[in-house]
C-alpha cells in the first residue's frame, strides 16, 4: 500500500478548478508529500497552532447587556472604538444614533448630549472616529458636527469649539502630522473638501481655519475615505482616484497631488493601515495593497470565487480592522445577497493567505479585553506552573480580541470555542488529491496527525467521480470520524474507488476543537484509466 500525505496548511484558493496543479505543493521527489490549498472550506485558523490547521475560534457575547434601543427600524451599530490615554483603557460602541462606554462591568452607558441631538442612524452611515491625544472624536457621516470626550466625560462635546468658528459636519476624520483632518464636509463641494486644524490645536479653541482648506484635485469623483502611511503622509480616496497628502514644515502644511487613476476604494471603514500598506477594496478589482508610491497589487485573485459572492449594492457596509498580533486584516462583508455583513475574510499579510469565518457583523474592531491575568500573575510563574500548559505569548496576547457588533447592540469577541454557546462548524475541503492520474486508485486508509490531543472526533467526507464535474456533482458520503484522544489508533478505515477523490474533514460541535498537521491517505492502485 502506498501512502500520500497532506499538510493543510495553505489558506483557501477558488479561482480554480478543485484539481488545479495550483491548489497543491508537492514537497519531495516521488510526489507523495504535498502542501495544499482549501478550497472552500469554512472557520478555520492557520494561526492557532504553528504548522497545523486548527479550527477557527467561535465568539462569546463580551458585553453583559446590550444597549438600549429607542428605534427598532434604526436599531444597528455604527461603529466601535477603543480609547487608551497611557492610564486608562475604555470602549466605546455608537448604536440607534447614541453614544455609550462600557463600564468596569461590561455594560454600555450612555454618554447624553443636548436632549434634542440624535446621531446618524441610518445602517449606512458608518461613523469615523479618532483617539487624538486622551480624546476620542468621531463624525457621525457628516450629519452633526464632530464630538468628543476623554474616558470619563460625563458628556459629549463639539469638537469645534472656538468662538464664531464655523461647525463644520465632515463624514470622515483622521489625524496626520498632529492636526486633525476633516474630510467631505457639509460645505458647498463638500463631497471634495478637506480641511484641517493647525498642529496640536487646544481643544477649548479648536476650529478649521478658512485657510486650512484643501479640494481633492484633478477629478470631481467624492470622496470615499481616507488614511494615512506613517506619521506625516495621508491618502485621499475616491472610487476613482487617490490623492496623496504631502506634509510641510513651512508655508502650507498639506499639498494634495493625485497619485492614482482608476483605483479607488469603496468607502472608509474598508482602508486598512499596517503602517507600511494600505488595504482597501476596489470595486473593478477586489482587494488590493497600494505602498503609497508604486501602482496597487490585487492581493485577492486566489480568493476570486468569494470576492464576486460579494453583494455590490452593499459595499458601502463593508468594514475593516488590523489584527497586529496574527499579521492578519479582517473584513466583514455581505454576501450572497444579504443585505448585512455575513462574513468576516482573514487576510494574512505575511503569507498571503485568504480565510473566511461565519460570522455576522456590523463593524468590526480590535479591543484589549479585560484579562483574568494581570502581568503580577505571570511573572511569577515558574515553566511547571502555567495554567492549561499554554506559552507566555498567549497570555501576552490572549487579552487582544477582535471585537464586532449585532443589530441589537451587544459586542462579541472572537474566542471560545462555540457559537455564543452555539455549535461551531469548521471544516476544509481539500482539493482533489494528486494521485497519479493514469490509474483508478482505491482509499483504504485515512491516518490522522494531530497537533492536540483532546475529547473530540474529526468527521471525514469524500466524493469521487472520473472527471472534475463528476465530482463536483456528487454528494459528500459520510466515511466516520477519527478519535483525537487515541494517538495510538488515529485512522479511518474506508474503501473508496474512482480516478478523482476529494476529501473533506472537521468538526460541527462546539466542544470539538481541532489542530491538524497532516492527513496520510492510504491507496493502493486498481489499473490503468
Amino acid at each position: 500500500m502506498n501512502y500520500l500525505t497532506i499538510k493543510p496548511l495553505l489558506g483557501t484558493k477558488n479561482d480554480c478548478p478543485i484539481d488545479s496543479p495550483s491548489l497543491a505543493k508537492q514537497m519531495d521527489k516521488d510526489g507523495l508529500e504535498w502542501i495544499t490549498h482549501d478550497t472552500n472550506g469554512q472557520n478555520f485558523d492557520l494561526n492557532r497552532e504553528k504548522d497545523s490547521c486548527s479550527k477557527a475560534y467561535g465568539r462569546a457575547q463580551w458585553s453583559n447587556t446590550a444597549c438600549s434601543v429607542g428605534n427598532v427600524t434604526a436599531s444597528v451599530c455604527l461603529g466601535m472604538h477603543e480609547l487608551y490615554d497611557g492610564t486608562n483603557r475604555v470602549r466605546f460602541i455608537f448604536n440607534d444614533g447614541k453614544v455609550y462606554r462600557y463600564d468596569s462591568s461590561r455594560d454600555p452607558v450612555e454618554i447624553p448630549i443636548a436632549a434634542s441631538t440624535v446621531f446618524a442612524v441610518d445602517d449606512t452611515d458608518l461613523y469615523s472616529a479618532i483617539t487624538f491625544g486622551d480624546y476620542m472624536i468621531f463624525a457621525d457621516y457628516a450629519e452633526h458636527t464632530p464630538h468628543k470626550c476623554d474616558y470619563n466625560d460625563a458628556t459629549l462635546t463639539k469638537l469645534i469649539l472656538a468662538g464664531g468658528a464655523t461647525e463644520y459636519k465632515f463624514r470622515y476624520l483622521e489625524h496626520i502630522a498632529n492636526r486633525i483632518i476633516g474630510a467631505y464636509s457639509d460645505q458647498t463641494n463638500g463631497d471634495l473638501d478637506i480641511r484641517y486644524t493647525d498642529a496640536l490645536p487646544a481643544f477649548a479653541t479648536l476650529e478649521f481655519p478658512t485657510a486650512n482648506q484643501l479640494y481633492k484635485p484633478e477629478g470631481d469623483a467624492p470622496i470615499t475615505g481616507i488614511n494615512k502611511l506613517g506619521h506625516s503622509t495621508g491618502f485621499v480616496f475616491s472610487e476613482d482616484d487617490v490623492t496623496r497628502l504631502d506634509y510641510y514644515t513651512v508655508g502650507t502644511a498639506f499639498r494634495p497631488v493625485r497619485v492614482l487613476r482608476g483605483w479607488g476604494a469603496v468607502n472608509n471603514n474598508c482602508i486598512i493601515s499596517d503602517g507600511a500598506y494600505l488595504y482597501f477594496f476596489d470595486k473593478h478589482r477586489g482587494f488590493c495593497k497600494f505602498n503609497g508610491v508604486n501602482e496597487p497589487v490585487v492581493i485577492s485573485q486566489d480568493y476570486d470565487g468569494m470576492i464576486s459572492r460579494i453583494t455590490s449594492s452593499y459595499y458601502n457596509l463593508m468594514s475593516g480592522t488590523l489584527i497586529p498580533f496574527t499579521d492578519e486584516i479582517a473584513w466583514a462583508v455581505a454576501v450572497d445577497g444579504s443585505t448585512l455583513n455575513n462574513k468576516i475574510l482573514f487576510y494574512n499579510t505575511k503569507t498571503g493567505q485568504w480565510r473566511h469565518e461565519n460570522k455576522a457583523a456590523r463593524v468590526l474592531d480590535i479591543w484589549q479585553l479585560m484579562s483574568t491575568m494581570t502581568w503580577d500573575d505571570l511573572v511569577v510563574l515558574t515553566d511547571d506552573e502555567w495554567p492549561s500548559a499554554k506559552s507566555w505569548a498567549y497570555y501576552i496576547n490572549e487579552s487582544s480580541k477582535l471585537v464586532f457588533d449585532d443589530n441589537a447592540g451587544n459586542v462579541f469577541s472572537s474566542t471560545s470555542e462555540g457559537d455564543n454557546a452555539s455549535n461551531w462548524d469548521g471544516y476544509r475541503i481539500e482539493p482533489v488529491l494528486p494521485l497519479p492520474n493514469q490509474y483508478n486508485h482505491r482509499l483504504l486508509e485515512i491516518w490522522l496527525s494531530v497537533a492536540e490531543q483532546v475529547n473530540a472526533s474529526i468527521d471525514f467526507y469524500w466524493r469521487g467521480g472520473d472527471t472534475v464535474a463528476e465530482v463536483e456533482q456528487e454528494p459528500w458520503t459520510s466515511l466516520g470520524s477519527i478519535s483525537m484522544n487515541k494517538p495510538s489508533n488515529p485512522v479511518l478505515y474506508t474503501d473508496k474507488t474512482a480516478r478523482l477523490h476529494q476529501i473533506k474533514w472537521g468538526t460541527d460541535l462546539k466542544s470539538e476543537p481541532f489542530s491538524v498537521n497532516d492527513i496520510k491517505v492510504g491507496f493502493v492502485s486498481q489499473g490503468k484509466y
